[in-house]
C-alpha cells in the first residue's frame, strides 16, 4: 500500500504537529499530501523550512506562544513535550484526540513488533533482538528510541517482517497501544524533571504490555522488584529472567539457559558487567520460541556492543578510556562501576535531572579512585553527596570535557581505567548524551595521538 494511504483517516481534518522534532518532520509532506489542514507549532523560531512551509499553507505557531491560538482535530505529540501540557487537557475534553509517530506506527504496523523500554539498558537489550532476529533471516526494521521514525517507512515493512522498537517513558506516555512482545528492563527513579513524579513514571514504563492481549507476551527482569512486581497485571504470558533467582532465562553452570535449554557459555558474551548480562538475558527471553537456538547463539557470540555505552574508545600511557556517556543516571553509573575489576578514574558531572546521589555517592569509595568533575549545577551536587561520605576519593572539579580529558591522562597511570559515566543529562554543555560521547572520544583520541 503507498505511504499515503497510512495516512488518509486525516483528510480534511485539522491535525497539528506539537514539537517539530525528528520523529514529527518527516509526517508533514505525507500527511500535506492528503489534505490534512496542518498546524506546525513549536517553542523553536529557526527553522529552514518556513518558506516552504508556508507555501504548503500550514500554520505557524513558533516561539513562546507555541501552544496557543490554534485548534485541531488531532495533535500528533514529538516525545519530549508531555501529552498534558498548556491546553492540551481542554482540547481532549473537547474531543481534540493526542497521539504520537509511534502510537501510529504501532496501531498501523503489519508486522510483528518488539517493544523494549526500561530505565536501563534497553538500547542494548533493543540492539540484541534486532541482532538475532536478522540473523534468523528475517527483515528487521530497528527504531523507535533508537535510529530513524519508523512510521514514514511503513509503506516498505512486510507482513512477515519484524519491528524491534526502543520506547521510552516519554513515547509511552499517553498510549493506548503495546508492542506484541513487550521487554521491561528494569525500573529505577529516572526522568523526574519531566514526569511528575516516580509513579507517573513507572505508570508510563507499564504501558508498554499494559494493551496487550492474552496471546502476546511481556518479559520482566525478577531481579528488580519494581519490574517483577507488575506481572500479575499482565494480560498474556510472561517470561521471566534472572541471574540471582529463578526465571526461565537465566545462567546455570556458566551457560546462558532458556526454559532449560543450554543456548551457550556465557563467557562468549563479550560485553563487560552483570547489567550487560541482564540485558542480554532480557532479549533471550523476547526471542525464544520465534528464533531457532542456533541463531541466538551465533548472534550473540559476534554482537560487539552499542555506541556511548561502555565504549572502550582508545589505550593512552598504559590506560584504557571508556566511553559511557548514556549513563545519565545514578543507577546506571552505579551498575557501570561494577562492570570493571578495579576502580577506576570517573568523568561526572552536566545537567540535573530531578534525582539525587546519595546513592551514587554510597558507593564511591569502593569503586572510584578519583573523581573528576565538569558541568553546571550537577557537580556542586554530586560533591556534596560525595563527602558526606567515609572514605570519600579525591575530587577534581573542571571546567569542560576537554580539561576532564587531560586531567584523567596526567593522573591516570599503566593498567588504570578512564571512563566518563556522566550521571547526568548533557544539555548543560551539548545537545545530547551522543554528541557529548562524540566530544570525549575525539578528546581522547587527540589526546593519545600526541
Amino acid at each position: 500500500m503507498p505511504l499515503h494511504d497510512y495516512f488518509r483517516e486525516f483528510a480534511g481534518k485539522r491535525v497539528a504537529l506539537l514539537g517539530l522534532a525528528r520523529s514529527n518532520l518527516p509526517l508533514i509532506e505525507p500527511l500535506h499530501f492528503v489534505g490534512a489542514k496542518l498546524i506546525l507549532c513549536d517553542e523553536n523560531t529557526e527553522f529552514q523550512q518556513l518558506p516552504q512551509w508556508r507555501a504548503m499553507g500550514c500554520e505557524l505557531y513558533l516561539g513562546d506562544g507555541y501552544l496557543d491560538g490554534w485548534d485541531a482535530d488531532v495533535i500528533i505529540r514529538t516525545p519530549g513535550i508531555r501529552p498534558d501540557v498548556g491546553r492540551l487537557p481542554e482540547m481532549v475534553a473537547s474531543g481534540t484526540i493526542v497521539t504520537s509517530e509511534m502510537e501510529l506506527f504501532m496501531d498501523r504496523c503489519p508486522c510483528m513488533t518488539y517493544g523494549v523500554t526500561g530505565s536501563d539498558g534497553k538500547t542494548t537489550t533493543t540492539s540484541i533482538i534486532a541482532t538475532v532476529v536478522k540473523q534468523s533471516g528475517i527483515k528487521t526494521w530497528l527504531g523507535g528510541n533508537i535510529g530513524t521514525p519508523l512510521l514514514p517507512q511503513i509503506d516498505q515493512i512486510g507482513s512477515g517482517d519484524c519491528a524491534v522498537l526502543e520506547i521510552s517513558s516519554f513515547q509511552l506516555m499517553g498510549m493506548k497501544k503495546s508492542a506484541d512482545i513487550a521487554v521491561l528492563t528494569n525500573i529505577s527513579p529516572n526522568h523526574l524533571d519531566w514526569h511528575i513524579d516516580y509513579d507517573e513514571y513507572k505508570r508510563a514504563k507499564e504501558t508498554i504490555f499494559k494493551w496487550q492481549t492474552v496471546e502476546q507476551t511481556v518479559v520482566l527482569n525478577r531481579d528488580n522488584y519494581e519490574s517483577y512486581k507488575l506481572h500479575d497485571r499482565a494480560k498474556g504470558n510472561v517470561v521471566t529472567f534472572s541471574i540471582d533467582n529463578d526465571a526461565d532465562i537465566t545462567v546455570k553452570n556458566g551457560k546462558l539457559t532458556a526454559f532449560n535449554t543450554e543456548i551457550m557459555d556465557i563467557a562468549g558474551w563479550k560485553l563487560p558487567g552483570r547489567y550487560n548480562i541482564e540485558n542480554l538475558l532480557a532479549a533471550v527471553g523476547a526471542v525464544w520460541g520465534n528464533v531457532p537456538t542456533n541463531f541466538i547463539a551465533e548472534a550473540v557470540e559476534s554482537f560487539k556492543g552499542v555506541e556511548h555505552r561502555l565504549e572502550w574508545v582508545s589505550k593512552c600511557n598504559g590506560a584504557n578510556f571508556y566511553n559511557n556517556s548514556i549513563a545519565t543516571s545514578p543507577s546506571r553509573v552505579i551498575a557501570s562501576l561494577k562492570a570493571f575489576d578495579r576502580k577506576i578514574i570517573l568523568i561526572a558531572g552536566g545537567a540535573e535531572k530531578g534525582i539525587g546521589f546519595d546513592e551514587l555517592a554510597k558507593v564511591l569509595p569502593q569503586y572510584t579512585k578519583h573523581v573528576i568533575l565538569t558541568g553546571n549545577n550537577a557537580a556542586n551536587s554530586i560533591e556534596t553527596a560525595a563527602k558526606l561520605v567515609f572514605g570519600c576519593p579525591p575530587i577534581s572539579r573542571v571546567d569542560d570535557m576537554q580539561q576532564a580529558v587531560t586531567l584523567a591522562a596526567e593522573i591516570a597511570g599503566d593498567g588504570d581505567i578512564v571512563a566518563l559515566m556522566p550521571a547526568c543529562t548533557a544539555f548543560d554543555a551539548y545537545r545530547d548524551f551522543a554528541e557529548r560521547g562524540e566530544d570525549f572520544k575525539r578528546l581522547v583520541r587527540e589526546l593519545c595521538s600526541d
